[in-house]
């Protein structure tokens, strides 16, 4: 069995702070993926401690940053902030559209009514459908 492979947690962290895939790390921590992901599902683990606290600063500075963009006028952003911290959405009331289009009423010209008659009953005859 191979010794234990030990890493440096603040190199963890850092590469995590980057938003580094599994594979990333462990091209450089010279390891292999599963190594990787081994240790990161460890939840006692001081590696995946590691790794947690650069995703989380990782998590911060971006949301720091699009708060900013945010409080510039960023419309764009200001929605998607809405949506992500304030549960807002886009909602399309359905249910007045269903009843405008219920209140509609449609003229058929005596051509097209004979067309539709047809086309039901062709549809009646056949075995098929």
């Amino acid at each position: 069995m191979r010794p234990r492979k030990e890493f440096n947690l603040d190199e963890v962290e850092k590469l995590a702070g980057f938003g580094m895939t599994y594979e990333e790390m462990a091209a450089f921590l010279e390891c292999g993926v599963r190594t990787i992901e081994r240790r990161v599902s460890d939840e006692e683990g001081e590696f995946r401690r590691a790794y947690k606290k650069g995703q989380a600063s990782l998590k911060m500075s971006l949301r720091r940053q699009q708060i900013a963009l945010a409080e510039k006028g960023n419309a764009t952003m200001l929605i998607w902030l809405g949506k992500q911290l304030l549960g807002q959405s886009d909602k399309v009331d359905t249910k007045s559209k269903i009843q405008s289009t219920q209140n509609t009423q449609m003229t058929l010209t005596p051509e097209i009514e004979a067309q539709i008659k047809e086309a039901a009953q062709i549809v009646h005859d056949d075995p098929r459908l």
